[in-house]
């Protein structure tokens, strides 16, 4: 599982696909959008939202070819809660 964690991010954002069971996903995406200049406008969202939806894309793959350059896109990903963390090597008691 370590070899999942050392995937580049951005590769991990354009061959992520959606799944409804949370359990099938090896990562959590998250997005936070700031529109710089305007506000984002509703229908580009309502656009975005869709594809990902008929697409299986997630979000973070979309916001770029929506919104450009105005907004900044960070995006966040984890391990699901369900990968185990690797456990610290126990000391041994001396004879």
């Amino acid at each position: 599982m370590q070899d999942a964690v050392k995937l580049n991010p951005e590769d991990i954002i354009q061959h992520a696909a959606l799944t409804e069971n949370e359990e099938d996903a090896t990562y959590h995406i998250q997005a936070i959008v700031t529109a710089k200049d305007n506000p984002i406008k509703g229908e580009n969202l309502q656009a975005i939202m869709e594809e990902s939806r008929n697409t299986g894309k997630p979000l973070a793959n979309l916001f770029d070819r929506y919104l450009g350059d105005s907004a900044e896109v960070e995006t966040v990903i984890t391990p699901i809660d369900t990968i185990p963390n690797i456990a610290k090597r126990t000391e041994r008691k001396r004879r």
